[in-house]
């Protein structure tokens, strides 16, 4: 009789012992969801806070090349954007242009150009800092933002003054920033986004073309130009399929998806 007693008592223990794993169990996995559910929210929010504060600042962005003709100008593969307005209208719009670069330089003194792909996301201002790590997770504004902002390579002794040029970008999976390069892998894709537009702050339009894109490693070449003389940069394009008597290039580095942490997309334009 004890016996029997003592194993019912033995069972009910077990089941509340299990039911109390069981909620246990149920209450971490409803924890975990919770958390998974608010740090997802938290991503879109700060990918909704930087596309916001991107799209304000295109209110300062330089005229698009379709709508200001190109002229003629000293600088090679530039576009005179007021040459073939009336002279009254391109002095008006040329005064807006400057207002526009002095409120850009105002907000952010880094400030050195303005990057555009039409038919892309890219569209976006590119700064000069003191370091290469300053806007990887700092907005163009200064404030917080993991999507960063597009910045020269310091390395480069001017940022765009030279044969070749770097601009760094986060691959963003919104496709914001440097996250519209992956389209450019396809090939249709490619030859209907050849186009590449750097205004620079001084006003001057840079009509590049792009040429070359391809997956490759941290420790390629390219990242090691800095300082080297025309001839060894003409090199290196050569010997990637580039244009190897191009007057200027420019490449746009991102991280790939689902790719190493080593692995870097890169974007290769010459200028026009």
């Amino acid at each position: 009789m004890n016996r029997r007693v003592a194993l019912r008592k033995r069972k009910k223990q077990q089941k509340r012992v299990t039911i109390l794993v069981a909620g246990a169990g149920i209450a971490l996995c409803l924890t975990i969801a919770l958390i998974a559910t608010i740090n997802i929210a938290r991503i879109q929010l700060d990918y909704n806070n930087s596309a916001k504060e991107y799209a304000d600042l295109r209110a300062f962005a330089p005229v698009e090349a379709s709508v200001a003709p190109a002229g003629s100008s000293d600088a090679p593969g530039a576009s005179g954007a007021y040459a073939s307005l009336g002279q009254a209208e391109g002095e008006t719009l040329q005064a807006l242009e400057s207002e526009k670069v002095k409120s850009l330089s105002e907000i952010n003194a880094d400030y050195t150009a303005w990057l555009r792909i039409p038919g892309t996301k890219v569209d976006y201002p590119v700064v000069f800092p003191p370091n290469n790590e300053k806007y990887l997770k700092t907005g163009f504004r200064g404030t917080a933002n993991p999507q960063g902002t597009l910045f020269v390579d310091v390395r480069n002794q001017q940022a765009f003054g030279g044969l070749h040029a770097i601009i760094y970008g986060h691959n963003s999976q919104n496709g914001e920033m440097f996250g519209a390069l992956q389209s450019f892998m396809h090939g249709d894709y490619l030859a209907d986004h050849q186009r590449l537009e750097l205004t620079l702050k001084d006003g001057t339009c840079l009509n590049f073309k792009v040429v070359a894109v391809w997956k490759t490693s941290v420790s390629d070449k390219v990242f090691t130009l800095y300082g080297a003389d025309d001839e060894a940069i003409r090199a290196y394009f050569g010997s990637v399929s580039v244009l190897a008597d191009a007057r200027k290039y420019l490449t746009l580095s991102t991280c790939t998806s689902g790719g190493s942490d080593e692995e870097r997309l890169l974007l290769h334009a010459v200028l026009e």
